[in-house]
């Protein structure tokens, strides 16, 4: 049967209606018209094809499984049928296409305001940003579904969904700013740069960094605004500002952040620099964005045109700094540059910074480059070619420290010693060895750091005691370290030789060494610097040699508490104090009764020990009407005897001190 033309679309309409109604009870409901309106045919095909939509789009939950495209979750693809609806609603002509499909994007499903959405981003009609920003400003709103409403916000015409979105940067609402930030960055626009810069001001580091991403998105037409607040006073806009110019690829963009990287002004200096770091770095995560490599590999290019011609700059500082930038960049041009650099700047240190990148990024000229300047009269030079061998050095490298380690220069021979020391072979301390006989102070001393660092050979006291009567107080402080850390008996001799050295400091540094020794030869040279390090009759310490020591010394020592030598007398008191032989017990009472100012100080702890009350009365006498009083109170402030105790508290307090005490608690035992 023939049908006229002209009445197929109504039938199909109808069709499709009469398959809606009666789908059961599963089936979406056509939204209810009002009584009191008039439908045309137009509008009924409207209204059926969004109805159709929703149903399409609410059955395709039960089908829809999210998968994992690099990494993104998305959409499953839709239905020939729910295809088909789209491609109606787009190509429709009815006027109430955007009163039907904007309340499914505000309140529908997820499928269903991905759907709806769709459909008028492809109309392209300005009036969907509406609907769009008020779904995704819903807390509800999931990523997947926000990142499509972005898109399709980039669809629709630039200039009235710009406009609207920057009038949202100004609302007082931090989340609906921020939501605005995001939006602007699918659709850039140079219409939206005065506003996103004023959100630059904001005290919120994640608002700021928003606006900066859609800055950066804007590009070459936000760079004379940007430069402007780049240039200002130092402020978060200033700071946001920076960042963003360091992102980039404008030459007056990288070339202002540049200049700004060797500001005087420490935290600018330090933001232009974190911003052109950042842009030139590699991200792994960029490996997967090809997008973000390109934008990366463009930054590069224009980077390098702008920041090699700062090589050219008489400022120092500034040729350091772009030799950082550019060792950053992975361009085969920039290694070239590097190298060039390294061998014809005019400043030692300049070229040094670029031997460091050099080794830094892996090429292989940098270790042969180091060997040639280890033999430099430049410090720096000297100093980061010893930083780069030290870390591959072997006894294959020996032949090519020959130069170094014979050179007339005695700077260029200690940074030899510096290498050899990390190297831990016969024939490095064979050259080390050879080298404690130096003619160079500094070479000697250096010689020693190496081989202290090895192990300990016997033959070794030969050349340690050769050095032990070195005139350099710093060649005899080496000697000791190596010795004392070393220990045995040929060791012991050398140290208890420079116990009698005329150079206290030497003195006091070897007998730090063997303060712990129970080797007899120590006690009676570590007892001559005790007594020469008391004070006016107090020892207040001794080398822990003597009271290990003291149990077998104390009668050489017991005489001496009778010594009218007042040093002497109280170093014995005080080594005596441990020792439990009764002789030495009555000595000291007798001593202590008969007022004996300097056994009763320095072994005020052996004669509490059982306490004793007519000692205890001569210490409190002692301590409140002598001139030690200060120190017999503080001997006795935490004693366990109550009334001594008592007395220190009491005495430091009428003598205008403050006294803080803390409770002490015993845990007992389990």
């Amino acid at each position: 049967m023939l049908l006229p033309t002209a009445g197929i679309k109504p039938l199909l309409v109808l069709i499709l209606l009469l398959l809606l109604s009666g789908c059961g009870k599963d089936t979406a409901p056509v939204k209810e018209v009002k009584k009191d309106t008039v439908v045309s045919a137009k509008e009924m095909d409207a209204a059926a094809l969004v109805a159709a939509l929703t149903k399409e789009a609410n059955a395709s939950i039960q089908m829809r499984r999210p998968r994992m495209s690099d990494g993104i979750e998305t959409f499953a693809p839709p239905s020939p049928q729910l295809e088909h609806i789209v491609n109606e609603l787009v190509s429709s002509l009815s006027p109430q296409i955007m009163d039907l499909l904007s309340p499914v994007i505000e309140t529908g499903s997820e499928e269903e305001a991905f759907w709806a959405s769709e459909v008028l981003g492809r109309k392209q009609d300005s009036r969907a940003i509406l609907p769009i920003w008020n779904r995704y400003v819903a807390k509800h709103s999931r990523p997947l579904l926000r990142q499509h409403l972005r898109d399709i916000a980039a669809r629709l015409p630039r200039e009235l969904t710009v406009r609207f979105l920057a009038e949202k940067l100004s609302n007082e609402n931090y989340q609906i700013r921020m939501a605005a930030c995001e939006m602007l960055e699918t659709c850039p626009d140079p219409q939206s740069v005065p506003a996103l810069c004023d959100v630059m001001a904001s005290c919120s580091t994640a608002e700021r960094d928003k606006a900066v991403d859609a800055l950066v998105r804007i590009g070459e037409k936000a760079v004379p605004t940007l430069l402007k607040h780049a240039a200002a006073k130092r402020s978060n806009k200033q700071s946001a500002a920076i960042m963003a110019l360091g992102r980039i690829p404008s030459k007056n963009a990288v070339r202002k952040v540049f200049e700004l990287s060797i500001s005087d002004d420490p935290a600018v200096s330090l933001d232009a620099r974190n911003a052109l770091i950042s842009s030139l770095s590699k991200n792994e995560n960029q490996s997967a964005d090809e997008n973000a490599y390109s934008q990366r590999d463009k930054m590069e290019q224009v980077a390098f045109q702008v920041i090699s011609t700062g090589m050219s700059s008489v400022n120092e500082k500034a040729r350091i700094q772009a030799l950082d930038f550019i060792g950053i960049m992975e361009m085969a041009k920039a290694g070239e540059f590097i190298r060039i650099i390294a061998q014809r700047d005019a400043s030692d240190k300049v070229r040094a910074y670029a031997l460091r990148i050099m080794n830094r990024n892996g090429d292989p000229v940098a270790l042969e480059h180091a060997f040639k300047s280890l033999v430099s009269d430049k410090e720096h030079m000297r100093q980061e070619a010893t930083a780069i061998i030290i870390r591959v050095i072997s006894n294959d490298h020996l032949a090519r420290l020959k130069p170094a380690i014979n050179h007339s220069n005695p700077d260029v021979r200690r940074a030899a010693m510096r290498i050899l020391g990390r190297l831990d072979t016969p024939q490095a301390r064979t050259i080390l060895v050879a080298h404690t006989r130096d003619s160079n102070e500094k070479v000697i001393i250096e010689a020693c750091c190496g081989l202290y660092r090895m192990k300990r050979l016997p033959e070794d006291i030969q050349w340690l005691r050769q050095l032990s009567k070195s005139a350099s107080r710093d060649v005899r402080w080496e000697v000791i370290r190596i010795l004392g850390d070393w220990g045995g008996f040929d060791a012991v001799t050398v140290l208890v030789d420079l116990l009698a050295h005329p150079d206290g400091r030497t003195r006091n540094a070897a007998a730090a060494k063997i303060n712990d020794s129970s080797d007899p030869r120590v006690f009676k040279p570590l007892f001559e610097i005790a007594v020469q390090n008391a004070s006016g009759g107090i020892a207040q310490s001794v080398p822990k040699a003597l009271i290990i020591q003291a149990d077998t010394k104390w009668q050489e020592l017991l005489p001496l508490l009778d010594s009218n030598q007042p040093d002497r007398k109280a170093v014995a008191a005080k080594v005596l104090e441990k020792v439990a032989v009764p002789v030495v017990k009555r000595k000291f009472r007798q001593l202590t009764l008969a007022r004996d100012r300097i056994v009763s100080c320095n072994a005020s702890h052996a004669l509490l020990d059982p306490p004793d009350k007519q000692i205890v009365d001569v210490m409190i006498d002692m301590m409140w009407n002598s001139e030690w009083g200060h120190y017999l109170a503080g001997c006795f402030l935490n004693s366990s005897v109550s009334s001594l105790n008592s007395n220190s508290i009491k005495w430091y307090k009428e003598h205008g001190y403050n006294v803080f005490t803390l409770p002490v608690f015993k845990i007992p035992a389990k």
